[in-house]
């Protein structure tokens, strides 16, 4: 995922939006007593409030677009000051706050670590997927306890081969890069794992604040270099050509494919295929040791690692002899990655607190909402990319907010909708405040269907499943003596003169058949079901009454002529109007 300085789109009920130059800032920054100190960030509950996260010497500066700076407070007051509010929330905050926040320079050594385990991690998935025809498995088992007795182990040889088959086809990006660096080519294992120069320049990220091309830092200057030698276009297959995913192609399609097709649009995803395939170098060399030379022969070069068909066979008797260092090396891999992981997310759990604290009373106790923000936060940690120049607050705020927004979504409502349902309808109520803003009257369906480009039948549907439910218990009236229920009809009821004559009419019809014989008078009852709705069959009254199905025809028919000639009957023709 990629975040850059305009709005992102999102159907989250905050869409974040990642610019600079805003108003209204606060900031953030620990206290002499080691606890953080943050202003109130007042925003726009359904607006899209910008938000951007710096770092120098340990101060967190944090903005968004408000109208008014909200007072300065103490970490811990995110919690209100209700006595049933949790110790162990006061306790959790107090802790926290003894994190030391991250420079950027950290963030991005912690996210290298982190993405090289990423990294490593797919690829060894990528080996264990080979067991599937082995063990008949449709796929790969991911839970432990599903693995069969004895599965194979997963070599560090194999690993590594994998590694240098795709840095072989990466070579040609390689090649460049040294020649913008007045390095020799083409670039051996040796260089590209131990000269600091080469390896600093493929690890550094990109400055997105810099506005002046005289002042381009060394990095965009090389990714310009590259789109312009490699002529890196929209049509470049990737995948094919240098065995990269190409994440960015799919910027292209879809609706808003006319605003990315024009000429800055094209420019940006030239350079964001550059750095994709930077990124790619860098991670890859990242997972090979460096003392790997050792191994083999150092003046080798990448084009000669691999063939199209899999390693060479010497090479791989030289990895498998090897295999202990791999091993150790990758193991470091992984647990450096967990390090950094769990360090990157602490040091950045106080931002969870600030985001969190603003949905409080929407139906989440501070509680849940902290943790749905942690899960959240977890998902920027694995999805964080340095290298696109951004700081790793910046990054979090949208995955933190978006998973608060969803749990609300999710869980707060006593009737709940779908979360889809629940962003398009803060995306309807949001359109209908700027419209009501810009024609100062309330907005028609029309205008606002425009607006959203939904049709009216979509949003009216959307705003009719968006209504909050409403106790039947609520109080009304001045003195609120009365409830809402009281004033409701109930739609299944009959109503008073309907009763009124229903009753009427069943009086007057039990008063004629008193005037039938108790037999008649029972076969009447039942074969019209007068008591209990249930209309008998001849046969079934018959059974009841030990008789014949044809004599309970003829009572019925001598009863009816009875009743004809009853003067009480003519006067119930009342109840025909």
């Amino acid at each position: 995922m990629t975040i850059t300085n305009t709005q992102i789109d999102d159907a989250s009920e905050d869409e974040a939006e990642l610019t600079t130059g805003e108003t209204g800032s606060a900031v953030m920054s620990p206290s002499d007593s080691g606890e953080l100190r943050f202003a109130d960030l007042s925003s726009d509950d359904e607006g899209a409030p910008a938000m951007r996260v710096t770092s120098a010497s340990s101060e967190l500066e944090v903005w968004e677009a408000a109208r008014e700076e909200g007072p300065e407070i103490n970490p811990a007051a995110a919690v209100t000051d209700d006595s049933s509010t949790d110790d162990n929330v006061r306790m959790y905050l107090r802790e926290i706050g003894d994190v030391q926040l991250l420079s950027k320079a950290d963030e991005a050594m912690l996210s290298q670590r982190v993405e090289s385990a990423n990294r490593l991690e797919r690829i060894e998935w990528d080996i264990r997927g080979t067991l599937e025809m082995q063990y008949g498995f449709k796929e790969y088992p991911r839970n432990r306890d599903q693995l069969p007795d004895n599965p194979p182990k997963v070599q560090a040889s194999d690993v590594v081969a994998i590694v240098l088959r795709r840095l072989s086809r990466l070579a040609p990006i390689a090649d460049q890069i040294a020649t913008y660096m007045a390095k020799p080519k083409p670039v051996t294992l040796e260089q590209l794992l131990n000269d600091f120069e080469y390896r600093s320049m493929i690890n550094s990220a990109r400055d997105t604040q810099v506005k002046d091309m005289s002042k381009l830092p060394p990095y965009e200057l090389l990714l310009r270099y590259l789109t312009d030698t490699l002529e890196i276009y929209e049509n470049t297959d990737l995948m094919e050509r240098f065995g990269v995913f190409d994440e960015t192609a799919q910027k292209g399609r879809g609706k808003k494919a006319q605003k990315l097709n024009t000429k800055d649009a094209r420019a940006k995803r030239r350079l964001d295929k550059a750095s994709l395939l930077v990124r790619e170098l860098a991670v890859l060399s990242s997972l090979l040791p460096p003392d790997l030379s050792l191994v083999l022969p150092p003046e080798m070069k990448l084009e000669d690692l691999a063939v199209e068909d899999g390693i060479e066979p010497w090479h791989e008797s030289y990895l498998v002899e090897a295999n202990s260092i791999l091993e150790s090396h990758l193991s470091s891999i992984k647990h450096d990655g967990d390090k950094s992981r769990d360090h990157l997310g602490k040091a950045n759990l106080r931002l969870v607190v600030s985001v969190a604290k603003k949905y409080t009373n929407r139906g989440l106790t501070f509680e849940d909402l902290i943790q749905e923000g942690n899960i959240g936060l977890m998902r920027a940690i694995d999805k964080f990319d340095y290298r696109k120049g951004f700081k790793f607050s910046t990054y979090a705020t949208w995955w933190i907010r978006q998973g608060v927004t969803r749990a609300i979504a999710d869980q707060s409502r006593t009737v709940r909708i779908p979360v889809h349902m629940y962003e398009a309808l803060n995306k309807v109520r949001r359109a209908s405040r700027e419209l009501a803003q810009e024609y100062d009257r309330k907005p028609t369906i029309e205008e606002i269907a425009e607006r959203v480009e939904m049709t009216v039948e979509k949003v009216t549907d959307v705003l009719k499943n968006g209504q909050e439910p409403m106790s039947l218990e609520t109080p009304v009236g001045e003195d609120g003596d009365n409830e809402l229920g009281d004033l409701l009809p109930d739609r299944e009821a009959l109503a008073p003169p309907e009763e009124t004559a229903q009753r009427l009419l069943s009086n007057d019809i039990s008063n004629i058949l008193n005037e039938l014989e108790e037999r008649d008078r029972e076969v009447l009852i039942l074969r019209f079901g007068l008591k209990d709705g249930k209309e008998y069959t001849l046969e079934e009254i018959g059974s009841r009454m030990d008789l014949t199905r044809e004599r309970i025809r003829q009572i019925e028919r001598t009863a009816l002529k009875t009743l004809q000639r009853s003067r009480a009957v003519w006067e119930m023709k009342e109840h025909l109007n």
